[in-house]
């Protein structure tokens, strides 16, 4: 072949290799997203609250970065950076425009929040912290300031609350050891008192306290925050916000962390529970410790997938104490391997996952737990329903004109699993035979705000329109089948169980640096506590009405930071 016939096929192959190339090289290269125009700031003011439920939202319909959907606490990050381009739902619904990036070293004002509640007929207390909503109004105001020193953050956020508790008909308790407002159904086996005490009483909660150090995505810190973890929206199996923060020694990840495989976001802490006033008279037993790990991961290439797992150990202290090693050792030790004698631990695990997808506004969630150790991993995988619980849920925004359309629903199921027929023993959620005060802190539920032995159905819509929201939901809880089962169903079959319907409507309103926001519901429950099961010959006719009402007012200051020398 000639020599110039052969450098115009080689010039031509090496032209045609070039143009194939280039396409590859720009497909490999990072996609950077276009600058944002029209920036806006969410500052959160609770890991539950409406400033929370918005955040989520925009990040399903692409107005806010995806986030490892495992663990939240305010100390993570209070404020988020949203893009309204594009976003009617960011740029008109709540939100004031961003600020200027603030200097490293910073004191900051933290938003004012108080909350009021009133029952008419009977408690209604669900994801409200320190506060105990009973009969009557109870109300909670938090406000306090954060400091930001380099990598050392801290803030002073007290809770102070008022609950006018007033009377309503309990189930009488016949155990001379505890107190008359115990729980009467598992009464040697939860702290969960059925009102706290007899007159009205004030509570001065250290509330989103805490004191931390960032560095290089990592962070150690003394907290007594609200967590949640997991991807639930109305109710968190392991870890929520209907009780009080508890103190507690964290480390974990302070932001998600890129470990080649995906994204990995999580922590391990330590805490220290207290019982309630309202609950048995030994002094011996009043503290246990809390130990849990959480970790979630987003799949490398699977952007919206959230995988993870979450464990809790809780262990009676003993009245010499616990040494460090201790509660390092025991959270992890097989109870087989290490026997505490009368004094056992309880643990509570959970696996979850949670897939948002952005452009079609829409997320799936689920989460499973078991309530009891297992003996083995034979156990587990014959009979994993054994102390199990789940919840499943989804939320999808839809465009509706200028505004934007959210429904919702979520299904929660706490009952005993149906393993009891091959004799295994009754295991209720939350309560435990040796750690007797069981899953609460300070007689309020650390977990799903239903209780013990429950299940809920919830289905809702949001209306986002300009700067309000409006919605609706509709809720069926059965509250405490494990104890209907065990003492009634013999006697009243379906007739007897006790079950709550309740609708809700609310609205959220902004007003400047006011947000404005007001529930109203009306709930009837059937068979209250089983407070008349008492005669097994007549039909059970107990109907209670109950009327809610829930008012919120936040003010975020804007006053800017004040500098500190550096």
């Amino acid at each position: 072949m000639p020599r110039r016939r052969t450098r115009i096929i080689l010039a031509a192959a090496l032209t045609a290799a070039s143009l194939d190339s280039a396409p590859l090289r720009a497909q490999s290269a990072p996609l950077r997203p276009p600058p944002c125009r029209h920036p806006v700031d969410l500052e959160l003011t609770s890991v539950d609250d409406f400033s929370a439920d918005l955040a989520r939202v925009l990040e399903i319909t692409g107005a806010a970065p995806l986030t490892v959907m495992a663990v939240r606490r305010l100390s993570r990050g209070s404020g988020l950076r949203v893009c309204a381009d594009g976003s009617d739902l960011a740029r008109d619904a709540l939100l004031p425009p961003a600020a200027a990036p603030a200097r490293a070293n910073v004191v900051r004002v933290l938003p004012a929040v108080s909350f009021s509640e009133l029952n008419s007929a009977y408690p209604l207390d669900r994801d409200n912290g320190a506060l105990w909503a009973g009969r009557g109004v109870a109300t909670a105001v938090s406000a306090g300031v954060a400091v930001r020193w380099g990598v050392l953050t801290a803030a002073l956020a007290p809770t102070i609350a008022y609950q006018q508790n007033r009377d309503f008909e309990t189930v009488p308790v016949d155990a001379p050891s505890y107190s008359r407002f115990a729980n009467p159904w598992h009464t040697q086996g939860i702290d969960w008192p059925q009102r706290f005490g007899a007159d009205a009483f004030w509570t001065l909660d250290a509330g989103q306290s805490y004191i931390r150090v960032d560095y290089h995505g990592f962070a150690v810190g003394l907290s007594n925050e609200n967590l949640w973890w997991g991807p639930g929206r109305l109710n968190s199996i392991v870890l929520g916000a209907s009780a009080p923060g508890f103190p507690h020694l964290f480390l974990g990840t302070g932001r998600p962390v890129n470990v080649g495989i995906g994204r990995l976001d999580g922590e391990l802490l330590w805490g220290r529970l207290a019982e309630s006033d309202y609950w048995d008279g030994d002094p011996t037993n009043d503290r246990r410790m809390f130990a849990g790990i959480v970790l979630g991961i987003e799949p490398r290439g699977l952007p919206g997938l959230t995988l993870g797992v979450a464990r809790a150990y809780l262990e009676v202290i003993p009245p010499d104490g616990l040494s460090i090693g201790d509660y390092i050792s025991h959270p992890y030790a097989h109870p087989r391997a290490n026997p505490q004698g009368p004094i056992g631990g309880n643990q509570l695990a959970s696996i979850f996952g949670r897939w948002a997808l952005p452009a079609a506004g829409f997320e799936a969630y689920a989460e499973w737990a078991r309530e009891d150790n297992w003996d083995s991993f034979h156990d587990l995988l014959l009979e994993p329903e054994h102390s199990q619980g789940y919840t499943l849920g989804f939320q999808k925004v839809t465009p509706a004109g200028s505004r934007s359309l959210r429904l919702f629903g979520e299904l929660t199921h706490l009952e005993a699993s149906t393993s009891l027929r091959s004799g295994r023993g009754a295991v209720t959620f939350y309560t435990h035979s040796q750690v007797r005060q069981g899953y609460t802190q300070r007689g309020q539920l650390l977990g799903a705000s239903i209780g013990p032995g429950s299940n809920a159905a919830a289905l809702g819509a949001d209306l986002f329109a300009g700067r309000s929201v409006t919605g609706l939901t509709l809720q069926r809880i059965a509250h405490d089948n494990d104890a209907y089962y065990a003492v009634w169903a013999r006697y009243y079959g379906f007739r007897g169980h006790d079950v709550e319907l309740a609708a809700s409507v609310r609205h959220q309103h902004l007003l400047g640096p006011f947000a404005i926001g007001g529930e109203i519901g009306l709930s009837t429950r059937y068979n209250r506590d089983f407070l008349d099961l008492s005669d097994v010959y007549t039909v059970p006719d107990r109907v209670d009405h109950n009327l809610h009402l829930r008012l919120t007012a936040t003010w975020r200051p804007n006053l800017g930071v004040v500098g500190l020398v550096p």
